[in-house]
C-alpha cells in the first residue's frame, strides 16, 4: 500500500473516530501533543488538542449524540489529507445554546490534516454552520404552505 494510501486511512479513521465514534484515546493518540486545530466555529489563533476535545467534540456529541459519518471523498497529497464527508445526528441536547428540537440533521463537513511521524500536527475543521443552524431552528422549517422561513 502507498504511503498516501495508508495517510487517507489514517484521516478516515480520525474522522470517524471523533465525529461518530466519539473515541476520544483514538483521537488523542492520532493527535501530536503539540498539534493545532483551526475552526471558524471558535474564535482565536487555535485549539490545541484539549480546546479541540471541550470545544468541538463535547458540543457535537453533547447536542448529536447518534452522529454518523459518511466519507464522501479522500484527497491526499505530500504529507496533507483532505476528507469531505457528510454527518447525520438527531438534535437531542443544547448546541451552542440551541435547546434540543428534536431535528434530524444532515450536513457537509471538511477536514484537512498534516501528518508527520508525530501524528496530526494540524487540523482545519468546518462543517456546513448556516445549514446545521437551519435545520435546528424555526429559520430552516416552511410556514404552512410548505416554504421556508425567510
Amino acid at each position: 500500500m502507498s504511503t498516501l494510501e495508508t495517510e487517507k486511512e489514517l484521516a478516515e479513521e480520525f474522522v470517524v473516530a471523533a465525529f461518530e465514534k466519539d473515541d476520544r484515546e483514538t483521537v488523542r493518540r492520532m493527535l501530536a501533543s503539540d498539534a493545532l486545530v483551526h475552526t471558524p466555529n471558535v474564535p482565536g489563533p487555535g485549539l490545541d488538542a484539549d480546546g479541540f476535545e471541550t470545544q468541538i467534540l463535547e458540543v457535537f456529541h453533547g447536542a448529536f449524540t447518534d452522529l454518523s459519518i459518511a466519507i464522501e471523498s479522500l484527497i491526499a497529497e505530500g504529507a496533507t489529507v483532505v476528507c469531505r464527508f457528510t454527518m447525520a445526528g438527531t438534535h437531542e441536547g443544547d448546541f451552542r445554546g440551541i435547546e434540543s428540537s428534536g431535528e434530524t440533521i444532515v450536513v457537509t463537513g471538511v477536514v484537512e490534516l498534516r501528518l508527520t511521524d508525530t501524528g496530526i500536527v494540524e487540523l482545519w475543521h468546518t462543517t456546513d454552520s448556516l445549514e446545521l443552524l437551519e435545520q435546528i431552528t424555526d429559520a430552516g422549517h416552511g410556514d404552512d404552505h410548505g416554504e421556508r422561513g425567510e
